[in-house]
């Protein structure tokens, strides 16, 4: 007894007498997806180790079968573990990388962990690759990348929905392009980011006569490194009826850079403000039983704001875990979209805080549950102002009352005209690298809206 009712069972007690019923049967199969090897699927050896399994659990009776779920579900739960507090580490988007995917390897030591390990360390080695290259992003880029990919090996372990593996952009060189200059001065347009190698991505020349799909073109040396050539007998060829390029990434835009001509505009650019409405969300049950029982729960939640250029996406994710065992778990991520610029217009820029020790343009919170009631924290300048949240009740509650509910800060947003222009950043970059004609150079002022 601990003041709040007295504590649930959490252990079936095992009837010799059902060892080879239906329940235990389906018990067992709906731990085995936790049991990883390392042998191919479809292995022999494989298929007549889980034959001799099975006749072992259902000769030797409910004992047997006790204990390997528990060494399944204790093997599961440990790999959990051990993920969640690596993708932690990496909420702060000056992480060191490189030594927490390398503690995480050390840490899933067990056979049943194999796969797992296998998957860390070549998520680890592709990082360690990137940066031995040219790669032209910021630290906390990379931070985020590899954030993101324990997340999604975390969600196959589990057997959730996987995120989609999405390219990345985080530098075009240049940002625009001077087309006179091209292909005596410039002859190559270099694309950097990460997962160029994952997916198809798409190269358009727009005219204005119309779209031409010059994907043939594109090169990629590396998963971080992408080059286009320009004019030529090769490259894309560009002429007086050019406006820009476009990359696409399934069906949607994820950069453009833009043809300067001698009559191409500087285009225009604004501060727009929104202050979404606030949401409750309550994450779906995902381990141990649905009673947290006054051991905790730890929760740890996060809000972030993902520039998509054609909107801003806020992704939630909150996570509320027991504090012992069956470490009860209620676990999720929600997507909404909180804006979109008007038509002709593309976000060009986040202008919102990251709260200390959290994900690039995002709220988060860490804390441990100590009653029923609703806990209310105030999270500062990031893309939330409050977080109010339920962890343990009377009662079930995970996957049914365990919440966060959300109150959003005005947000703003750096929106710019996607016409036939240029914009005033690209424009600045090329003087600064010396790859604008002087005619365009001196007509800057002139070029630049009032």
């Amino acid at each position: 007894m601990d003041g709040r009712g007295a504590r649930r069972s959490r252990v079936r007690r095992c009837d010799p007498r059902e060892h080879s019923t239906a329940r235990q049967r389906t018990a067992l199969a709906n731990r085995a997806p936790l049991l990883r090897t390392s042998a191919p699927e479809g292995d022999p050896t494989m298929k007549r180790l889980h034959v001799a399994l099975l006749v072992a659990v259902f000769a030797a009776g409910c004992g047997l079968l006790d204990g390997l779920v528990g060494a399944i579900n204790t093997a599961a739960q440990r790999t959990d573990l051990v993920l969640d507090e690596a993708i932690g580490k990496l909420t702060n988007a000056q992480a060191d990388w490189q030594n927490i995917l390398k503690d995480t390897v050390g840490k899933l030591t067990e056979d049943a962990q194999s796969t797992v390990r296998n998957e860390v360390n070549n998520l680890l080695q592709r990082g360690i690759a990137s940066t031995s290259g040219e790669l032209r992003c910021d630290a906390d880029f990379l931070v985020n990348r590899m954030r993101n990919g324990l997340i999604r090996i975390k969600q196959e372990f589990l057997h959730q929905p996987v995120d989609p593996l999405e390219p990345q952009l985080c530098n075009v060189v240049p940002l625009a392009i001077d087309r006179s200059l091209v292909p005596a001065r410039l002859n190559v347009l270099e694309i950097y980011g990460y997962d160029f190698d994952t997916t198809p991505i798409t190269v358009l020349h727009q005219t204005t006569g119309g779209t031409k799909d010059v994907s043939n073109i594109l090169n990629k040396p590396t998963h971080y490194h992408m080059t286009l050539t320009l004019g030529g007998t090769t490259g894309v060829q560009l002429d007086a009826t050019s406006q820009r390029l476009v990359l696409k990434w399934s069906g949607r835009e994820i950069s453009t850079i833009a043809v300067i001509q001698p009559v191409t505009p500087v285009c225009k650019t604004q501060i727009v403000q929104k202050q979404p409405n606030g949401f409750t969300f309550i994450p779906p049950h995902t381990g141990g039983d649905s009673e947290y029982n006054g051991h905790g729960p730890t929760t740890y939640a996060y809000v972030q704001l993902v520039n998509h250029g054609s909107s801003v996406e806020s992704k939630t994710y909150m996570r509320a875990r027991e504090t012992q065992s069956d470490w009860t778990t209620a676990e999720g991520t929600r997507s909404d979209t909180v804006f979109i610029p008007d038509p002709g217009w593309k976000v060009t820029q986040i202008l919102v805080g990251t709260q200390t020790g959290c994900p690039t343009f995002s709220s988060c919170m860490t804390y441990t549950d100590t009653n029923h009631d609703p806990d209310i924290f105030s999270v500062g300048n990031g893309p939330a102002s409050r977080f109010e949240f339920l962890g343990d009740t009377d009662g079930d509650e995970a996957g049914t009352k365990t919440k966060i509910t959300v109150t959003y800060n005005v947000l703003k947003f750096e929106v710019t005209e996607t016409t036939n222009c240029v914009p005033k950043t690209a424009l600045q970059q090329l003087i600064d690298k010396n790859l604008i004609s002087p005619e365009l150079k001196l007509n800057f002022q002139k070029l630049t809206p009032q």
